[in-house]
């Protein structure tokens, strides 16, 4: 997977965020062009849904994703916060956000730093190469 970034602007786009319940049998790495929301804020739902593998990225890249995930959960946790005081006192059921800090603490962990102008092997028969910030290029591997 290249990039997992979160959709924005209105409830309709929101909407779009969730990702199927269970993907762990299918996805073998996950990589990141750059550290925006909108190419990395849905990596903590690969958490939810069972992935335990690496995610791949620049040093730069990690460090500017682990960033924003930690404030996307954190401004996630305290909207759900007050949504749910509302939703309380009308009887409705509670909100849960979209991922929580320990997600996105735990997605961080997965995160693996690679180098610039140099192949990285990230999957079987796959490698990846990052030229320069926001670019990566992913290609079979022939032996």
């Amino acid at each position: 997977m290249v990039d997992c970034g979160m959709f924005q602007g209105g409830k309709r786009m929101e909407s779009k965020n969730r990702l199927p319940a269970k993907i762990d049998t299918w996805l073998d790495a996950a990589l990141i062009t750059h550290g925006h929301l909108d190419h990395t804020g849905r990596l903590p739902l690969l958490v939810k849904a069972g992935y335990l593998g690496p995610v791949f990225a620049t040093k730069a890249t990690c460090e500017m994703s682990s960033l924003i995930l930690r404030d996307a959960a954190r401004i996630q946790a305290g909207d759900a916060e007050r949504e749910n005081r509302i939703r309380m006192r009308q009887g409705r059921p509670q909100y849960e956000p979209l991922y929580t800090p320990d997600e996105a603490e735990t997605i961080i962990r997965q995160f693996k730093a690679v180098p610039y102008h140099k192949p990285v092997v990230v999957a079987p028969g796959i490698q990846a190469y990052f030229s320069k910030p926001g670019t990566c290029s992913v290609q079979p591997v022939f032996n």
